[in-house]
Parts: structure tokens; sequence; C-alpha cells
């Protein structure tokens, strides 16, 4: 007769608990519900999380890490001695708040070209030197353009670098296989700049230079594992429906996706506080960017903010952007694809 060893797992519910929290987040509690009999849990977090208290037990407290991105997972054993159950919990770290259809989307904490060490309270309280002050406000792309230094504040314009009114619109044979200014062509890096329609930088035009495909391309600016967010991203954590709200009061709104928008009330940065429902803190901060026009000029910043979608309108010549000022958030507007503009990504 042959012989051989039986091993019988555990049943274990599902680890209960936030799949997305923000950076260095402490206080976070995962459980599952008790399994009969079992005399031991061991639990196991990501490299650069904290188990805080509760090992060995049903229950948890956690320090989140300070890495943005997909962290890892949050693992819990249960054990009666002979017996053993495993339930797993894919966790990520960043700015997390709710959308309309009752999920969860995760920006970045920081714009593209911004410091990403700092928090929402050094954000605000950040006071930028001038308007090409890149620490909270970040960088500024033109539309389906990758980080070839263009995105800089700093950066100089093309053909002329300056503020004239011109255009340096370029074409084959003088874009790459990605749509993209060769590196050999003076361009390169520079702002482009154009003075009349279709107001983009480049010939002919091109919607899938940041998104094809129901995926994000070679050319999107954002590191592995995010990207440039839909226009339905935005909308969805708003009221859903691509309106603008407008009027909003000083106390805030409460938006059908179940998030709170307030301006921040500081003299430093400025911009819009986001707070989910069930949370005490602002969990996004959207700061007034300004935006460079098509003349490379820098205007509005603190007054302003313009966010880019990895969208574009047809059959028109734009590009959809949220716009925002201190009293409106309008997450469905166009936007010539020559203007510079922000970038938050979304993690994938």
């Amino acid at each position: 007769m042959a012989t051989g060893t039986i091993t019988v797992k555990q049943i274990i519910n599902a680890i209960a608990g936030n799949s997305s929290v923000t950076k260095g987040a402490a206080g976070l509690i995962y459980s599952v519900t008790p399994v009969p009999d079992a005399i031991k849990y061991t639990w196991t977090v990501p490299d650069d999380w904290s188990i805080t208290d509760g090992q060995g037990t049903d229950s948890i407290m956690v320090t989140a890490g300070t890495t943005e991105g997909h962290a890892g997972t949050i693992t819990v054993k249960a054990s009666n001695g002979s017996c053993i159950g495993t339930s797993t919990l894919n966790v990520s770290v960043g700015c997390p708040v709710r959308t309309t259809g009752g999920n969860w989307i995760t920006f970045m904490c920081h714009n593209l070209g911004a410091d990403e060490n700092m928090s929402i309270a050094d954000q605000m309280a950040y006071v930028s030197k001038d308007n090409l002050d890149e620490t909270v406000y970040g960088s500024l792309y033109q539309w389906g353009r990758q980080a070839d230094g263009h995105q800089l504040r700093t950066s100089q314009a093309y053909p002329t670098d300056d503020a004239s009114s011109e255009s340096g619109v370029v074409s084959s044979p003088n874009l790459d296989g990605n749509g993209q200014v060769v590196s050999t062509f003076e361009a390169y890096g520079k702002f482009i700049k154009t003075n009349g329609a279709p107001n983009d930088w480049r010939s002919p035009q091109d919607d899938t230079l940041w998104y094809a495909n129901n995926n994000k391309t070679a050319n999107d600016p954002c590191p592995d594992g995010w990207r440039v967010p839909t226009t339905y991203e935005w909308i969805a954590i708003l009221n859903g429906d691509g309106m603008a709200v407008s009027s909003i009061p000083a106390a805030g709104i409460t938006c059908a996706s179940g998030n709170t928008w307030v301006v921040s009330n500081t003299t430093n940065t400025r911009g819009w506080l986001v707070t989910p429902q069930g949370n005490s803190t602002a969990t996004l901060f959207l700061p007034f960017t300004g935006y460079r026009n098509s003349n490379a000029e820098v205007f509005n910043t603190n007054t302003q903010g313009s966010y880019w979608t990895n969208t574009t309108v047809a059959p028109n010549t734009s590009a959809i952007y949220v716009y925002t000022n201190y009293t409106t958030v309008a997450p469905y507007y166009g936007n010539p694809r020559v203007t510079g503009s922000s970038v938050r990504c979304v993690l994938i």
C-alpha cells in the first residue's frame, strides 16, 4: 500500500483592510474573521512596511511604507498545529480617492517633476520662488510628448527662445517611430511654439501618443506601473457626469463620488484638497500649477491648475485637460496640444 502525507488546510476568510493607502500611514488595521481552533496567526507585510501590534492574533496594526506604487502582499497564515490556512491581500501606496462606481483610484502624491518626498502638508506650506519653481508645481508637458527636457519650466523654446508668436511645428523626417522629436533635431528637448491651427507641436496630429488599444504607450511620461489618467478617471472622482463643478463655497463640496473638495486655506501653495468619505484628512492635493501657453510663457501659478488626461477630443484637434481655480473643477475641457500642462499619474 502506498503511503504519503495529506495536508489539510483551514478555511480562512479574506483579509479586511484598505488595499490602497497613503505613504507612511500609521495605525492601519488588517484582520481576518477568527478561525475555529486556530492557535497561531502569522502575518507578513511588504518589505518597507512594519507591524506595530497584533502579530500572532487575528488582527494587526501596521505602518505603511513610503515607496509609491504596488507595494506587495499582506499575508496571514492561521494554524491549529496541524492544519494551516492562508489569506493574502495585495496593497499599494499612493494617494487614493473614491470613484462614483464605489471603487478607489490611486493617484501619485505629487505632480511629475515635483519633489516626490514632500507630504501634502509640506506641499501646502512651501513658498514657491516664482512661476518656474517646480518643487511643488512640477513640470508642464505638451500633450503626447515624452520627458525629453521640454517639460521643464525653464526649458528653451523653439524655434526662437523668447515669447514671440511663431511656429516651429515638427514633422517627418524629424519624428521618430514613436512620433517623438528625434534627438538629432534642434527642437529636441525644447518647448515647441505654434501660432496657428490646429495648435499642435507636431504634424500630422496623432491621437494615440499617450494611450492606444486601452494601454499606455512608450511615450507616456509616467514611470512603470503608472500612467496618465483617462478623462473618465478624472470624471469619476467628481460626480461621474463630466460636468464642471462650479461656485464651490469656501467650506467645500461633497461630490457623488463621496470625495469632499475644498481649496486649501493657505497663502503659500494653494490648490484642491480631496478627502474621501470616511477619512478625517485629505488624501490628495492638486496644487494650482499654472500653464505654459503656445508662446512658451508660464502663467497663473497658485491661481489656476491644469492637468492633462491621455484623451483627445474627436473630431476636434484638442486634448482633454482638467481645469481648476478657486471655485471650479472642470474635468472635461479641451485644450490645444501645444499647451504645457501638469501630469498627475494614476496607478495601473
